[in-house]
């Protein structure tokens, strides 16, 4: 990507085609209530071999004193990306349009670790990273901060390498637990009044695990589709945990099934309109092997709850709720609303 101390001249064209939209609509008096952008590649990043680079160029070395050390590159590079989104694309658009959902694919509030890699990353050994099986969970700087987005936006995608990186079975279970783990992160994380506008998709998204990751590890597999049930169960679990909505991205080929899987969860979820506009998570914790998945909401004594069951357990779960243990019962493919005990 070049240097990431030498971009600032791109900052004023940018901002200014942005701010040309902007003010088109205002001047029409049309309002602007959602944007997104897809600002992915561009900027400043620091996975791959961008460290070891910015160790050869003499304006790093310069700008940054603690070079060596990589969280220390990561902080200072991720508020370089977000000082550049900030100033180039969302100030441009609330200036006059205050009110405005503006934000970009994956930068949202988290946990200080990234579950998934994107088509364009991979892991270099001796990066920081927590290891869970074969994955390699990365570090991850607060960039959404300094962005000064309106909305937040993780990314739940099947990754093809997501799929040997556990040894799960059912195979389902290893999409779920993934997927389950990062909306987690962004619903614990995310102020309230910040909405969670999840990036989603079903299809396998094939990143090329040989090219991506050089030879693929021991006993690797092709990874296999996560069923249909399974996705639907996780998007109700996404808005059991904090996420307001749903972002879809798919393909022209893909389009229709995308959609057949999404639009059912999200028109079956409008009953409980009440509990996804005001009830207050329950828990965000992910098992770690296969077994009962239990998300919630709870609103005032009553919580609005879904249990998804990865083996042949069914006998009732407890699950801590504000100091009290609240018993959920299997109740395959469907939502439950509880009382919570006195």
């Amino acid at each position: 990507m070049g240097c990431p101390f030498r971009l600032e001249h791109r900052i004023a064209p940018i901002r200014e085609r942005v701010r040309r939209f902007a003010e088109a609509y205002a001047r029409e008096g049309l309002p602007v209530d959602f944007v997104f952008a897809d600002w992915e590649v561009d900027g400043p990043l620091e996975w791959n071999r961008a460290h070891e680079v910015a160790k050869r160029c003499a304006e790093c070395r310069k700008r940054l004193p603690q070079l060596d050390d990589f969280l220390a590159y990561q902080q200072e590079l991720r508020r370089l990306r977000s000082r550049l989104q900030r100033l180039a694309y969302a100030e441009p658009i609330l200036r006059l349009h205050p009110a405005a959902l503006v934000g970009n694919y994956a930068v949202y509030p988290h946990s200080g670790w990234r579950y998934w890699y994107d088509y364009f990353e991979k892991y270099v050994e001796g990066q920081p990273a927590l290891r869970e099986q074969r994955a390699r969970y990365r570090h991850w700087a607060n960039d959404f901060e300094d962005s000064g987005y309106t909305f937040a936006m993780p990314v739940i995608y099947p990754w093809s390498w997501t799929w040997n990186w556990y040894d799960f079975e059912p195979g389902d279970y290893r999409w779920f637990y993934n997927g389950l783990l990062e909306g987690s992160s962004a619903g614990r994380h995310t102020p309230p009044h910040i909405p969670i506008i999840a990036f989603v998709h079903w299809h396998t998204v094939d990143v090329g695990l040989s090219e991506r990751e050089g030879k693929p590890p021991a006993g690797a597999q092709p990874a296999v589709q996560m069923s249909e049930g399974v996705y639907q169960e996780l998007l109700w679990h996404l808005l059991l945990r904090g996420v307001d909505t749903f972002f879809l991205w798919a393909t022209e080929k893909e389009y229709r099934k995308e959609v057949e899987l999404l639009h059912p969860v999200w028109a079956a979820a409008q009953e409980y309109g009440e509990f996804l506009d005001k009830g207050v998570p329950i828990t965000f914790e992910t098992p770690n092997r296969p077994g009962p998945v239990v998300s919630g909401l709870r609103l005032g004594r009553r919580v609005l709850v879904r249990r998804t069951d990865f083996t042949a357990r069914r006998e009732p779960v407890t699950v801590r709720v504000v100091d009290r243990g609240l018993r959920v019962a299997a109740a395959p493919g469907r939502c439950q609303i509880l009382t919570l005990p006195e």
